[in-house]
């Protein structure tokens, strides 16, 4: 979480993860993008799994037909494409899919409990359809930093919620994701020590 929150991107923790694997176990590093990678997948196809199930509480019944054709279309071609590509990870497919949803929702949560503590009791459905939706594009932006705060200013011109409630409750949201993200730096100094007494022993 500190090298995804505090690395352009969101990419920090996944590239640490790919380097410290290898140096520590030799394991392969093109098999482990591959993870990498299908694990940025699920999470993917988990959040827009969500973003559908949310819109169809204000969907007509035609288009609520749509999103599901929509739904298990998306599930089924990722499962297609996983198999085709990275046929090693098919046995795993929907287990790591399912606790990519359980991760989102418990996010979800979160972000509902802030809400009410700002005094927003009721239209949660496009609150977190727009949170869903940042989820995605922060990928591409400072640990999302703005980005959820500026999809939420853009949606309010569309949708009937507080503007200004629904930004503070996503800046909070990146603000408790960044302090908890923090502590991982006293892991960081910890190798550091770790890495400093090992380069002493072999010196000596």
């Amino acid at each position: 979480m500190f090298y995804n929150f505090f690395i352009p991107g969101g990419i920090g923790g996944d590239a640490y993860k790919i380097y410290i694997l290898n140096k520590n176990f030799n394991w392969n590093i093109k098999k482990l993008t591959s993870a990498i990678f299908n694990d940025r997948l699920s999470g993917l196809l988990a959040i827009c799994v969500l973003i559908l199930i949310s819109s169809m509480f204000l969907l007509s019944a035609q288009l609520v037909v749509l999103s599901l054709i929509m739904m298990i279309t998306g599930v089924l071609l990722t499962f297609f494409i996983t198999k085709k590509l990275f046929s090693i990870y098919q046995t795993i497919f929907f287990k790591t899919f399912l606790i990519s949803v359980l991760i989102q929702i418990l996010q979800i949560v979160c972000f509902i409990f802030l809400l009410k503590s700002l005094g927003i009791k009721e239209n949660y459905k496009i609150y977190i359809i727009t949170f869903l939706g940042s989820s995605i594009l922060s990928l591409i932006s400072f640990a999302g930093i703005g980005v959820r705060e500026f999809l939420f200013l853009q949606a309010s011109k569309y949708f009937d919620f507080n503007t200004s409630v629904s930004v503070s409750a996503s800046l909070l949201f990146t603000v408790v994701t960044a302090f908890f993200s923090l502590l991982g730096i006293i892991l960081l100094i910890k190798n550091m020590n770790l890495f400093k007494i090992r380069n002493r022993k072999k010196s000596i």
